[in-house]
């Protein structure tokens, strides 16, 4: 059954207790035995996932952020998610919300 969730929100009863989890049948499964094996691959390792946490303590500069986001920036071209906050050197009581997804 297709449950429609509408904002994340789905009725309780159409998820919890409905008696289609079968512990017996799970435990047997291929793929946990493999994981009570010890024979798990992470997804970062399966499709070659890093993280990098960038931080600094001076503001950026306005033209140059505009470029680099803006353009064909070599930085950002292998970047799949990004997210965060930053500030410019030109309006340092502002503070920018970041947020970007896909390639």
């Amino acid at each position: 059954d297709i449950v429609r969730a509408t904002r994340g929100e789905v009725p309780l009863a159409a998820v919890v207790d409905t008696g289609r989890f079968d512990l017996a049948a799970a435990s047997t499964s291929a793929g946990w035995i493999r994981e009570l094996m010890g024979e798990h691959e992470s997804e970062t390792e399966r499709f070659g996932i890093t993280s990098h946490v960038f931080s600094r303590t001076a503001p950026f500069d306005a033209g140059r952020l505009w470029a680099i986001v803006t353009g064909d920036a070599p930085p950002l071209r292998s970047v799949l998610r990004s997210k965060g906050y930053a500030w410019v050197r030109q309006a340092p009581g502002l503070v920018l919300e970041w947020q970007a997804a896909g390639v």
